[in-house]
């Protein structure tokens, strides 16, 4: 077993852990079951990676995210441990040669969206799999009384009782006493050792400011030297943003997860390397950002709950200097967020109808098309049904929670392809199409079952196969397409949509609507919380944030807007 500060000092060059590290990773390395609560930028991650590396076996690392997945394997790949991630879109293919690396001691990491846990595949290979540690992520999740509930890490219980020696480090950067409970609770944590990083760090500035919300924003970023986000609720308002301060003369850019990915990526990067200044956001930015300097995080329009709010202020101020988080209020934003729970949570008869009418627009058939994704476009679905929007969107969401069905805003498939044509047939084709002959043959040579049934292919490597370029590739496969030789799917990354059971006739639809109302009021009660957090002139925001989650702080901050109003 190696000496976890002999690995920090080997891989990320470090000489000495933050507060708490240590001892997470010594209660880890011995077994026992973790709860840690750290800041954002509290050094999460370091928790399991170490004890990974410590301990014979592989860790598995549940997270929601898969961009986050994505950064991380890259991180640690980059450091030369070797890891890997298996999320949404994988072929079969790549998900089986994955498993048998990892049986072959190739991987030390292994990510997982919570999503593969009840998939066949995982299943048939998890007991042969050398796990030794459960490692979950972003562990607020598992709780519906939280802000970012998700049904599908309700089942990593599952994983537990088959795997009943293997201890777990649940890891959070917010979380209520109620919810810490339900936690370790829905985990089966035995006598778990609970660990609690600080709730903000001492040198960030806590405000709220109800002054005019665009001369303010314009003010405080020629105020700032160094880096900045700005959070919006809209795709539109970060657009808007942008726009007006680069007219002032500030370097700013427009993130949402609307974009390509690829503009995505360009756009945290100019950010992270300095050359762009304002980073103007949907919530979609920010989760695994480790980026030191950022100077402020200005909030132009509220969250709706402290939780979201404390991790997003969090970003700002990781290299301990001096920093600000200022949440810009209007009277009209208040009423924004009390209109906000009945918005959320649909009625019974709102959810009913938006499956009803989801199955037909997907024409799937009664008991059939479970677990199999489609690409959906909201747009163009409440548009076909005369459908409010927001209701729409959340009524989703309400289905969601029912374990009905999956929506994902964007998800990238692979290609697939079936030929449709027996052998005898497609050698006849060769032979009247000499240039396709190279790229049939490559299909049939490299994808022995895609005459049998779909399957996931790679134009990039059928590109080197037949020594033409991608787009070659990809024009002569929808040649194919078009006269009927193949049932050919291009790539996608766009918003998709599976149901998670077969579809339901609606005299059989089960709705747990008291269940959905218990949620709701759990929502309303954090609104309330986030507007009194807004609307309050008379307690230390830090202390009034540190009394919501249950944490020790007993002192003023006295550098928050409250403290330094009052003597």
């Amino acid at each position: 077993m190696s000496n976890p500060l002999e690995i920090l000092q080997r891989y990320w060059g470090f000489t000495e852990f933050r507060p708490l590290q240590q001892d997470i990773i010594s209660e880890v390395i011995q077994g026992k079951d973790v709860l840690a609560l750290l800041s954002t930028g509290g050094g999460k991650s370091i928790c399991y990676q170490i004890p990974a590396l410590c301990r014979p076996g592989l860790c598995l690392v549940i997270s929601p995210l898969i961009a986050l997945m994505k950064d991380q394997v890259d991180a640690l790949v980059a450091k030369g441990i070797p890891a890997a991630a298996l999320y949404s879109g994988q072929s079969w293919k790549e998900v089986d040669q994955l498993f048998q690396q990892a049986l072959s001691d190739k991987y030390k990491l292994l990510y997982i969206s919570p999503e593969r846990l009840e998939t066949r595949l995982f299943k048939e290979y998890l007991p042969v799999l050398d796990i030794n540690l459960i490692a979950v992520d972003e562990a607020h999740c598992i709780s519906e009384w939280g802000h970012d509930f998700r049904p599908s890490y309700r089942r990593i219980s599952l994983l537990r009782e088959s795997l009943p020696g293997v201890p777990v480090l649940a890891l959070t950067a917010t979380a209520t006493r109620v919810v810490r409970q339900d936690i370790t609770d829905q985990l089966l944590m035995k006598r778990p050792a609970i660990f609690e990083g600080p709730l903000l760090r001492p040198g960030l500035a806590l405000e709220v400011d109800r002054t005019p919300k665009k001369e303010t924003l314009i003010r405080l970023v020629q105020q700032t030297k160094g880096s900045i986000i700005v959070y919006c609720r809209s795709r539109k308002s970060t657009l808007d943003l942008a726009e007006l301060l680069n007219a002032q003369g500030n370097t700013a850019v427009a993130y949402h997860g609307g974009m390509p990915a690829s503009e995505r990526e360009r756009k945290q990067t100019n950010w992270m390397q300095g050359t762009v200044q304002v980073m103007v956001s949907t919530n979609a930015f920010g989760m695994g950002i480790d980026k030191p300097d950022v100077r402020l995080v200005v909030h132009y329009e509220s969250p709706d709950s402290l939780e979201s709010y404390t991790q997003e202020a969090g970003r700002a101020g990781r290299d301990e200097k001096p920093s600000r988080a200022v949440v810009l209020v209007e009277p009209k934003d208040i009423d924004f967020l009390r209109d906000l729970p009945v918005q959320r949570f649909p009625k019974e008869e709102d959810i009913r109808e938006t499956y009803r009418d989801l199955v037909h627009f997907l024409q799937i058939p009664s008991g059939m098309g479970d677990m199999e994704w489609h690409s959906f476009g909201l747009d163009e679905f409440v548009k076909t049904f005369n459908r409010h929007s927001t209701t729409t969107l959340y009524a989703l969401k309400a289905l969601e929670q029912e374990d009905l069905l999956q929506y994902a805003e964007q998800i990238k498939l692979a290609p697939s392809l079936q030929f449709t044509v027996n052998r005898t047939g497609l050698e006849r084709v060769a032979e009247a199409n000499p240039g396709l002959a190279p790229l049939i043959d490559a299909l049939l040579r490299r994808y022995p079952g895609i005459l049998h049934y779909p399957t996931r292919i790679s134009e990039a490597w059928l590109s080197r196969l037949t020594r033409v370029d991608v787009a070659t590739v990809e024009a002569q496969l929808l040649q194919m397409d078009k006269a009927a030789l193949v049932d050919y799917s291009p790539a996608q990354n766009t918003p998709q949509l599976r149901l998670l059971q077969p579809r339901v006739r609606m005299e059989d639809l089960h709705i747990n609507y008291a269940h959905h109302l218990a949620r709701k009021k759990a929502y309303e009660i954090r609104v309330e919380k986030m507007i009194s957090y807004l609307t309050q002139r008379t307690q230390c925001r830090s202390l009034l944030l540190n009394d919501y989650f249950g944490g020790k702080q007993a002192e003023r901050c006295g550098i928050c807007d409250v403290c330094l109003s009052r003597p």
